[in-house]
């Protein structure tokens, strides 16, 4: 069982080393975009795929991506608006962690999260760390 294990790993390691390489080959914005690195770039690429499937424009792709908001309501009825998780859970788990490390890397961005927390008054979600107050100018 440990042989297999091992045999595994350095199939992983092998396939992460080619999927570097590829992704260092191409040329694509997704590059330039701040908390998105040559782990979640690679995935957020192949799970959208070909870009001229998505016809309706960013609606589509958001739709797909499945972060947009659900409303449920029937006559006078009027319920919660929620997140529709449609489409690829690994997908959205990769845009939630380039948008979160976004804000941990990018002032403006930070700043932002930090608002809506503060908003929300969830601080205790946000770490220290991001508080435009600890942040050098």
């Amino acid at each position: 069982m440990l042989d297999q294990l091992g045999f595994f790993a350095k199939q992983i390691a092998k396939l992460d080393a080619r999927i570097r390489e590829l992704f260092k080959s191409i040329d694509s914005p997704i590059k330039d975009i701040p908390g998105i690195g040559e782990k979640t770039a690679p995935m957020i690429l192949a799970e959208l795929g070909e870009f001229s499937r998505f016809k309706g424009g960013y609606k589509k792709l958001l739709a797909y991506c499945g972060p947009d908001p659900r409303v449920r309501q029937s006559g006078q009825w009027k319920g919660t608006v929620k997140m529709n998780k449609r489409g690829s859970p690994a997908l959205r788990t990769a845009l939630f962690q380039a948008a979160s490390m976004a804000g941990f890397t990018t002032r403006a961005c930070g700043r932002s999260m930090h608002a809506t927390a503060m908003k929300k008054e969830n601080t205790t979600a946000l770490p220290s760390a991001m508080s435009p107050a600890s942040s050098s100018s």
